[in-house]
Formats: C-alpha cells, structure tokens, sequence
C-alpha cells in the first residue's frame, strides 16, 4: 500500500492515471507520516520511503531515496527473498526491526477510524 499528504481525489487521479495496482491511504491530516519519520523539512509532501513489513506487523526493511526510485523496487524485493531464505514461509513471525512504530500506527489507525 501506499501512504501520502495528498488528498483522496487526487490519490484516485494518480492511481487512474499509473494503474498502480496496490492500495493507496490518504494522509491529509499528517497523522501517519510522522510516526515513521517521513515529514520533510520544507514542504508539503513525504519523502519517499518504502517499509517492508512483513505478516506478523515488524517492520523488516526502512528504504529512503529520493533519486533512485528503481531502488525501493530492489531492495524491497531483496528484503523479502532475504526473509523467505532465513526464516521459510511469510507466515512465520521475524524477531526485531520497526515493530513498535508498525503498532503505534495500527492504534493511531483505529482511533481515527471512530
């Protein structure tokens, strides 16, 4: 999935217009971003980071470029061949990485869904 500032009318434009193919949440309020560090210094929008997460909500991989999109694609995908081969199939829970900040939004998450 995705998460950016923009609104929902424009996220709809933009999956329109790139066929994405994958979920994408609107963060207008600025709730989310800054649970991950995502906010930039000036401006309105993200920086673009890539979370991998696995089943078990742990955060397994943070990717930050703002260059080289192609590289959130590799190591994503790295990331997740990495998991597989260590620890078998993507049920099985992994221990350590982003864990705390994946819950702290899944709460977050919930509270603004009421």
């Amino acid at each position: 999935m995705g998460i950016s500032a923009d609104q929902v009318d424009e996220q709809h434009q933009f999956d329109e217009l790139n066929d994405l193919g994958f979920t994408l949440l609107s963060d207008a309020d600025r709730i989310i971003g800054p649970v991950f560090d995502a906010e930039r210094a000036e401006g309105p929008t993200y920086r673009r980071l890539t979370f991998v997460i696995d089943q078990d909500s742990t955060v397994l991989a943070k990717i930050d470029s703002e260059t080289d999109m192609d590289i959130h694609a590799d190591l994503a995908l790295d990331t997740l061949r990495s998991a597989e081969a260590a620890i078998g199939p993507p049920n099985a829970p992994v221990a350590g990485g982003w864990g705390s900040s994946w819950r702290r939004l899944r709460a977050m998450l919930r509270r603004t869904r009421t």
